[in-house]
């Protein structure tokens, strides 16, 4: 009753608004999604996702999608429910490796009309149903031979049926659509039925008719329509119903060939599948198993839908793609011509001998994409796909498409590209992700069936036709999809290739027409008789053009005439008459004639430089040439271009370190790097593949343009454009040129400045603005075809004639060695030639030139043809004649060469040897046309060539000899050749050089330096005269270094044993270094590790070795009158070596009245004698003569012994001799020292390795001694090899001879300087094994024992040996050995020590810093003191392990901590700090509790997904700008903890969470600081002072004082049936419990709620900051982490912890970033429970013990690159995410962190949010800093960021 009045008052309008309400609700109760359903597009009620269906192509909507929402979506059409799968990894993953799950088909309304709701047929049955009959049909096909050869002869004989269909249209226009699906058919209906049809009849017609629109209609978006809301559309009219009718036809055509077949059926001789399936009727009476006559209609109708449509449609699309890339037709073509031939018909035995058709095949397969939706399958069980849950009974969308046209499996996914299928030697290689018969168990079964026939019909089709639409029809690939996608209709040409082949015709008629055509008017230019069509064809000498007709020439004269097909050439010779027609007539011969090449590069334009003619030519080349030239053609600009390119060139040379290479390509790079400056406006590297490709395709096209390839097109266009064969490549070669340059010009529009245009594409850009005369040709068409000749000519012609250089000085090394010598006396090796030295050096010049001629590089020119009539060598040349002006002719005229066919530079030099032109060069032709880049390429020539052989020899192996016929394309180029370029040593190892008048001879090489300075020692003792050493020595002769005779003796003598009385070489001396060591460590120490200059401070330890053998004491190194001398020795020895001294020793008449550098010299050096006669006059006043302290004392004491003033003992001659002794014994020590860090820092290993094996050696506890010296071979031979490649005196001092002598077989006389080259002996490649390399190995035995050489002469040899050199082999091997032995050497991230080296007397390396940070020499277990509290410090990845993991209920307390004692009351309370019981207790209710509020599980992952939002929003707010992330990075991931410990997050503005955070940060940096432990260390002290230390405590307090009001609020509303979160579950359980003991009390409360948050918050958002900074810092892999979040996640929904799997990319990066954040650097202490050992060493009970992190992530041993951000460190070869045991962010051991799981989650997920959302920059690119600031934690330095939105 009540219902009734309820009705009764509702109005009609209620009653709807109901309806409609029900079923919204309805609709979303039914469709509502299971949680972790793929995402999707919104759905709307009832209709789903209809609106966002594209009908017209589905699969591009669906992929567009698949974009959005990743590879895994949900898509509803009404309330039919889709997953699309996408991609072939993912697809795979389905079909494949879940085949059993997808197996299935789901619910079909349009299938379960089609079947009368039976189930049956092949296609939609399922269960056993659907396996028998899937087994019976394969098994039956394959019985009537299907995959044998009874059923490739079917397809043959139906390819000859083709033939003839496509034959009768005699070239005409048909429709390939309907024969394709005749003959297609006919094989399916030879297999189903047992008989093929007339491709006339009318039902077979009927039936491909329906069939075709059957599937059509399916796959629009009525099928669509009636899936998705089948109870409407069935009673709607509509095309659908078509399909159902057409179906029914189709059903009843079946029937009556089933009632045929049973009339006549033998069941002991089956005749197709239809017999085979009655008879199974008859012996098979299991109805289920689908054999009945009803079934038998609906299988041969899949049979018949799947077996036609998609074969025929892949033939049609195979036709448009041959069509529209005629170049694989043709190649295709010509493989089969060349296998199979005309006289038979393809086998499938051909299939492995054809791999490019092969390849073509299966390339249309993939882009034809015949089938793009595949059909859809049915989950059978719950499953995951993706990350996703797939419930049981979901329908899912296999996209056939997206796999391929997956760009993760295709280099050119969008192209059509055979090369898919070809490895790189042109084999044909299958591909995984080519799926076009789908995958899995629901695999086509026609599958063999199908590639026979694609195989058998493409290769018949293109063995008897080609295909081609006419001129202006464009055939489309978008297709028009249906269930399957095919072409629009369209319509081709077939011309028979046999008909193509008679083409040329020699009826007496084409005779006659071609006699006419050709006849020559009177007075033409002879030449030889030419035959009808192909005209002197067979004249034609392909190989050597230029050859061939330069016979002619001699036969008919050097005007005659040549026929190539029915072009007509008229070829000009030798020089006078190349003259006469290029320069007297060359207003007549300026045109080019009309070129089918030129006409198809161009695409009929008449356009670019080369071949454009009139007006046009003129505005184009003059425009060129002045642009050119406005860029620095043929100016200083241009020529310092090419020094820099000739830097690169030598670079790129050298770095063969004298090995074999091809020079070709090095060339063509520089070269074509030259016009890319001219052109482009930039050059590229050697090693950019898009340049290296360019070069290829202008290499390639020009060398096929000079072959009888090119010249076949010149003379039979029309022919050769329908043939395949190499000239095909040249144009496609042409066009990817073009669009080369064309994808260029489009980058210099986008940042052209008019005002200042950057180079010629500018330029031209500009003038296409101002210039709109389109006749001028400034178009962007023309301006690619402009570009494009540039390179074409500007490049090989230059580069070709440089290899040709190298031939020629090959084989004529005498003339390579001249021209050297030339370039040598000229222009030396301190710099680059320029064009100023042309002139000066004739001989190179005529070298370069006598090249150009005989290199003959364009043999025969370009084309040119007449403007008029006019007379050649008294010949008729008519109007629009072709003519061919022959260069080679030119440059080997003898009766303008002397010697034409011989390389000979004479050619251009006169009876002087000076250069002399010639007017027979024209390498560039001449006249209108003469080539624009002339200048340009003479400019290339000498300055490449000038400064190749200026720093190498060229020289091929014994035996190999170089060709010099060359191959003669457009150019003549060099057969490949491979040549050694060695630095050139060009005078041998005696040679002479003069400076000004002063004549050296320089002796080089271990071998010769010996001879001069051991050998010959008594002749080689003294030194020359030296103007500088005179005035040094005030004109006395005096000192040790430049005195001579016997006053240079007895100082000699006298020196050495006084210094050694004083200690030299003996343990004095050792003791005297061993303590300037600890000076030395001391100051290096007082850096901290900072940067410093280590220069000054071996100078100084250096300096006071010798001042206390001199002066006999030692200086402070701050001493300031010891600084000051320290910087005047090193400014004079610089001076020394500089230019301005050798201009003194050169010039000392004039330099001496000159101002200049050389005059500072002169002063310090007065300075340094001043400070030394200071000393000695102290010395006088308390000297001891019988107790002598130094080498003063000794020598003032000799003054007065010795009275000879000719042995120099007087007092200016004390200072000079002490002087000297600080020269040596101060720079060179203490500059090999400098050299020595540079070395072992840029090689770290060699570095540990000497300090591991000093360290094994000596220890710690004392200094090294002399003594250790034969224990440490290792470190003894760096030290050797330091001294040798330091190469700290690489000239030596100057010697003079005493008397005449020979020296390399060189006289020598009497009184001449040499000097011998010590550089030149320690890197003789004699000698050494690697010279050029730092390697200590030089100086160890196979035994790895120290071993001698004889060639390491650091210190010279011989009489004038270094007096020193016993003191200084001690200082170097005893002071590194001491510093090795207590420091790490190392510089910056990012900086490079320069190797170089500045070369004065000394060669010193370039001002650097190093950091010196305490060795790592304790090994991995120390013990340091602070205090009196020590404690045992463990490193390394094995130690910790085995301290933590290992030992771990030993290691597992806390030791005492005044600090901690202060806050938490001693080690009861907290979880931190706690020990025992309290802390085991405490842990596992932690533990407990935590996971009981979602640690771990998804509520925790909602939440923190949640808080990203909250966090994206509040970077959003920032709008790009750059702000802070620190604040919100605390914020975020402090609410995570909140929420679990007070159950409640914060707002970012909550002024008390802020508070909270603040104390949080400071409390975590103090509590790492010093001040921490210094109060740890000295409490009673600390306690009462003041201090930051106080921090701690203050922050603590007030930490505390927030977390117990949150505790007494937690009280007021506690329930203790349903705690909220931590403090509430505390709360109760210290009500339960009541065990103080066990820590449950409110103060513990407290101490363990301020422990959480500071693990919590404090590292996580540490952790999230520096991810910031290393990916800011590395862009690319910023990048990459967007793409994979982007391919995985999109952009539609929030990440979960389930996507992880599938972004190992992202977590190794992540993981990266924990182990180079290395946010807690030193850990927490640990307290040893009992007495114990560790890594050898005896641990008492209750020693602290502190396990390094740093060490553990930062092992050499675990890490490839630990000092590097390298993501790579987690990932396999394959890209999979790995896990790696040393990665311990969390340390290890009963004491890991408990909240290890939850920061993992929070790093993912907040990570990948940011990431998601958002790109991370800094404001103008700026690099952030990674050192970090150490506290608790290692925290970034303050930086700011922009986040902008992706």
């Amino acid at each position: 009753m009540w219902l009734d009045n309820l009705l009764l008052s509702l109005d009609f309008k209620s009653i709807l608004l109901f309806l409609v309400l029900f079923v919204l609700i309805a609709d979303y109760v039914k469709n509502r999604n299971p949680p972790n359903y793929p995402p999707g597009p919104r759905a709307l009620p009832i209709l789903g996702n209809f609106l966002d269906f594209d009908s017209k192509y589905p699969h591009l909507s669906f992929s567009k999608l698949a974009e959005i929402f990743g590879n895994v979506f949900s898509f509803r059409f009404g309330s039919n429910k889709l997953v699309f799968v996408c991609g072939y990894k993912m697809v795979k993953e389905a079909l494949v490796n879940q085949a059993d799950t997808f197996a299935e088909r789901p619910f079909n309304p349009v299938a379960e009309r089609f079947y009368s709701g039976t189930g049956g047929g092949l296609f939609e049955s399922n269960g056993e149903k659907w396996k028998k009959q899937r087994r019976f049909a394969l098994s039956t096909l394959r019985s009537f031979g299907l995959g044998k050869s009874t059923m490739e002869q079917c397809i043959r004989e139906e390819i000859q049926y083709l033939h003839d269909e496509m034959q009768s249209h005699k070239g005409g226009l048909f429709t390939p659509a309907g024969l394709f699906n005749n003959a297609v058919s006919n094989i399916i209906c030879q297999l189903v039925m047992g008989k093929r049809f007339d491709y006339s009849d009318n039902t077979f017609q009927t039936m491909l008719r329906l069939l075709s629109e059957t599937i059509h209609i399916e796959g629009t978006i009525w099928g669509q329509l009636y899936q998705s809301f089948p109870w409407l559309m069935k009673h709607l009219p509509g095309p659908h119903n078509t399909m159902f009718k057409d179906t029914a036809m189709i059903l009843q055509f079946i029937s009556e060939e089933v009632k045929r077949h049973k009339q006549d059926l033998d069941p002991s001789n089956p005749r197709d599948y239809i017999d085979t399936f009655i008879i199974e009727m008859q012996n098979h009476k299991d109805a289920d198993a689908g054999f009945d006559e009803t079934n038998l209609a609906y299988c041969s109708l899949d049979l018949f839908l799947a077996g036609t449509e998609t074969t025929s449609t892949t033939l049609q699309w195979a036709l448009i793609y041959l069509i529209k890339h005629p170049e694989v037709q043709e190649k295709a073509q010509a493989e089969i011509d060349r296998v199979i031939g005309q006289s038979r018909l393809p086998t499938m035995a051909d299939r492995s001998n054809l791999p490019y058709t092969e390849a073509a095949i299966h390339e249309i397969q993939r882009i034809g994409n015949i089938l793009p939706l595949n059909g859809p399958r049915m989950a059978a069980r719950d499953t995951t796909l993706g990350g996703y849950f797939i419930p049981k009974g979901t329908t899912i969308m296999p996209m056939l498409y997206s796999v391929l046209f997956d760009k993760t499996q295709w280099e050119t996914p969008d192209t059509f590209n055979p090369g898919h299928f070809l490895d790189k030697d042109g084999k044909f290689m299958k591909r995984d992700a080519l799926l076009p018969f789908s995958a899995g168990k629901r695999v086509c079964l026609g599958e063999g069936l199908a590639k026979m026939e694609l195989f058998l019909f493409l290769v018949g089709l293109l063995q008897r036709f080609s295909f081609y639409v006419p001129d202006g029809v464009e055939l489309r690939t978008d297709g028009i999809t249906g269930f399957t996608h095919v072409p629009h209709p369209f319509k081709v040409h077939a011309k028979s290739i046999l008909t193509r082949d008679l083409a040329i015709s020699n009826s007496s008629d084409n005779v006659k027409s071609d006699y006419v055509k050709n006849r020559n008017p009177p007075n033409y230019p002879p030449g030889p008789r030419a035959l009808p069509i192909l005209g002197n064809f067979l004249n034609y000498d392909s190989k050597y053009p230029h050859l061939g007709f330069s016979k002619l020439a001699e036969i008919y004269g050097n005007v005659f005439s040549f026929r190539f097909g029915s072009d007509k050439l008229v070829f000009v010779c030798g020089y006078k008459m190349v003259k006469e027609a290029l320069v007297n007539q060359a207003d007549i011969f300026a045109e080019r004639p009309f070129n089918p090449l030129a006409e198809r590069f161009y695409s009929g334009t008449g356009g670019g430089l080369f071949k454009s003619n009139g007006e046009k030519w003129k505005k184009q080349r003059r425009f060129a040439l002045s642009t050119l030239r406005s860029f620095g053609l043929g100016k200083s600009p241009m020529e310092q271009c090419i020094r820099e390119e000739i830097q690169y060139l030598q670079d790129e040379m050298q770095s063969h370190k004298g090995g074999l290479f091809t020079p070709a390509g090095l060339f063509n790079n520089a070269v074509s790097n030259i016009i890319c400056q001219l052109v482009m406006g930039k050059r590229f590297d050697y090693s950019d593949n898009t340049f290296q490709t360019m070069l290829h395709l202008l290499s390639e096209t020009l060398y096929i343009e000079g072959t009888i390839w090119g010249q076949l097109y010149q003379s039979f266009p029309w022919l050769m454009k329908h043939l395949p064969g190499p000239h095909n490549t040249m144009f496609k070669e042409t066009e990817m040129i073009v669009e080369f340059i064309s994808e260029e010009v489009e980058r210099h529009k986008q940042d052209l400045d008019p005002s200042n245009p950057r180079d010629y594409i500018d330029t031209f850009i500009i003038e296409m603005q101002n210039h709109k005369d389109s006749d001028a040709g400034f178009d962007e068409t023309n301006l690619a075809y402009c570009s494009m000749d540039l390179f074409l000519a500007g490049s090989e012609t230059t580069s070709t004639t440089l290899q040709w250089a190298l031939i020629y000085l090959i084989k004529h090394p005498e003339v390579q060695e001249k021209a050297q010598a030339e370039i040598d006396r000229v222009i030396g090796q301190s710099r680059l030639p320029t064009m100023t030295d042309q002139d000066n050096l004739p001989y190179t010049d005529a070298v370069i030139h006598e090249i150009q001629r005989i290199g003959n590089i364009v043999p025969l020119n370009g084309l040119r043809m007449t403007s008029r009539d006019t007379t050649l060598g008294g010949y008729f040349v008519p109007k629009g004649t072709t003519i061919m002006p022959m260069l080679h002719s030119v440059l080997f005229d003898k009766t303008q060469w002397e010697t034409p066919d011989t390389f000979n530079p004479g050619h251009f030099l006169d009876k002087e040897g000076k250069f002399m032109k010639r007017d027979a060069l024209l390498p560039f032709s001449a006249g209108k046309r003469v080539c624009l880049g002339e200048g340009l390429a003479k400019m290339e020539l000498f300055l490449f060539l000038v400064g190749l052989l200026q720093r190498f020899s060229f020289y091929v192996p014994d035996g190999v000899e170089l060709r010099t016929d060359g191959i003669t394309g457009f150019t003549r180029v060099p057969h490949p050749f491979k040549v050694h370029a060695k630095l050139a040593e060009v005078y041998g190892n005696v040679f002479s050089f003069r400076f000004g008048s002063n004549k050296l001879i320089f002796i080089c090489g271990y071998k010769m330096v010996k001879e001069a300075l051991v050998n010959q020692a008594d002749i080689f003792v003294d030194r020359p005269f030296s103007p500088m050493f005179d005035r040094f020595y005030s004109g006395t002769g005096g000192g040790l270094f430049a005195s001579n005779g016997e006053k240079w003796k007895k100082q000699r003598r006298f020196a050495l044993s006084t210094l050694r009385s004083f200690g030299l070489g003996k343990s004095p001396m050792e003791q005297c270094i061993r303590e300037e060591i600890q000076y030395l460590q001391d100051e290096m120490l007082s850096h901290k590790g900072g940067l410093f200059t280590p220069a000054g401070l071996f100078n100084n330890a250096v300096s006071n070795i010798i001042c206390q053998l001199v002066m006999g004491k030692r200086f402070d190194y701050s001493d300031n009158t010891f600084q000051t001398m320290l910087r005047l020795l090193s400014d004079t020895i610089y001076i020394e070596g500089t230019i301005w001294a050798q201009l003194y020793e050169a010039f000392p008449w004039l330099m001496k009245h000159l101002p200049g550098p050389h005059n500072t010299m002169f002063t310090d050096t007065e300075m340094i004698h001043k400070f030394i006669s200071e000393e000695v006059e102290r010395h006088k006043q308390d000297l001891d003569p019988s107790n002598p302290r130094d080498y003063i004392d000794a020598f003032i004491i000799e003054m007065q012994n010795h009275k000879d003033s000719d042995g120099g003992f007087d007092e200016t001659n004390l200072a000079y001799c002490s002087m000297d002794l600080f020269f040596a014994g101060t720079e060179t020590t203490s500059t090999a020292l400098q050299w020595a860090l540079i070395y072992l820092i840029k090689h770290p290993e060699v570095q540990e390795k000497a300090q591991a094996e000093i360290d094994r050696v000596i220890g710690q506890s004392r200094l090294p001694t002399m003594a250790d010296r034969a224990n440490l071979p290792y470190t003894e031979a760096v030290i050797h090899e330091i001294q040798r490649i330091g190469n700290i005196l690489p000239l030596n001092g100057m010697r003079t001879t005493s008397r005449d002598t020979t020296l390399g077989g060189y006289f020598v006389p009497k009184g001449t300087t040499i000097m011998p080259m010590l550089h030149s002996v320690l890197f003789d490649k004699t000698q050494w094994e690697t010279p050029d390399t730092f390697n200590p190995g030089h100086f160890l035995d196979k035994d790895r024992k120290f071993m001698k050489r004889d060639a390491l002469l650091p210190f010279s040899a011989g009489k004038r040996v270094c007096l020193g050199e016993g003191l200084a082999k001690m200082e170097l091997f005893l002071f590194l050995v001491g510093l090795l032995q207590k420091l790490s050497f190392y510089v910056p991230d990012g900086v490079e020590l320069r190797t170089d080296g500045i070369t004065g007397i000394t060669r010193v390396p370039h001002p650097f810093k190093v950091h010196a940070k305490l060795a790592e020499v304790y090994g991995n277990v120390y013990c340091i003191s602070v205090g009196r509290d020590k404690s045992v410090f463990v490193c390394g990845f094995k130690m910790v392990k085995e301290a933590l993991v290992t030992q771990a209920e030993n290691f597992v307390d806390r030791p005492y901590s005044p600090m901690v004692t202060r806050i938490y009351a001693g080690n009861s309370a907290g979880l931190f700090f706690s020990n025992g019981k309290v802390w085991r207790r405490q842990r596992r209710f932690a533990m407990a509790t935590l996971r009981a509020f979602g640690l771990t599980t998804s509520s925790m992952e909602y939440r923190i997904c949640e808080e990203s939002c909250y966090l994206q929003d509040a970077m959003e707010k920032k709008k790009g700008e750059p702000f802070d992330p620190v604040p919100l990075l605390n914020n975020a991931v402090a609410n995570i903890i909140c929420q679990i410990v007070f159950g409640k997050r914060f707002d970012y503005t909550d002024q008390r969470f802020q508070d909270m955070l603040n104390d949080l940060n400071e409390l975590a940096y103090l509590e790492g600081s010093v001040w921490a432990f210094l109060y740890d260390a000295f409490p009673v002290l600390m306690a009462h002072m003041p201090g930051p230390h106080n921090g701690i405590f203050i922050r603590a307090k007030s930490l505390e004082a927030f977390i117990r009001e949150e505790v007494e609020r937690h009280k007021l509303d506690l329930d203790p049936s349903s705690p909220r979160d931590y403090i509430d579950t505390f709360l109760i359980e210290t009500k339960q419990s009541n065990k103080e003991e066990l820590g449950f009390s409110e103060t513990n409360l407290v101490l363990c709620c301020l422990d959480l948050f500071l693990a919590g918050t404090e590292t996580t958002s540490k952790t999230l900051q520096w991810g910031l900074i290393h990916l800011i810092n590395d862009t690319h892999i910023q990048e990459k982490v967007h793409a994979e979040i982007d391919r995985v996640i999109g952009q539609s929904r929030q990440p979960t912890m389930a996507d992880r799997a599938f972004l190992p990319y992202t977590d190794a990066v992540l993981h990266e970033i924990q182990r180079i954040g290395n946010i807690v650097p030193l850990n927490g202490f640990r307290r040893a429970a009992k007495d114990m050992t560790l890594g050898g060493y005896f641990i008492p009970k209750g020693t602290s013990v502190m396990p390094i992190l740093t060490s553990v992530l930062f092992d050499k041993t675990e890490w490839a690159t630990p000092d590097q951000f390298n993501p790579q460190h987690f990932l396999d070869s394959e890209g999979k995410f790995v896990k790696r045991e040393a990665f311990l962010p969390f340390s290890a051991g009963k004491r890991v962190c408990l909240g290890e799981g939850l920061a993992r989650m929070e790093l993912f997920l907040f990570f990948i949010s940011l990431f998601q959302k958002f790109s991370f920059v800094t404001l103008d690119g700026i690099k952030l800093k990674t050192e970090g600031i150490i506290g608790a934690t290692r925290t970034p330095h303050p930086f700011q960021l922009c986040a902008r939105p992706r």
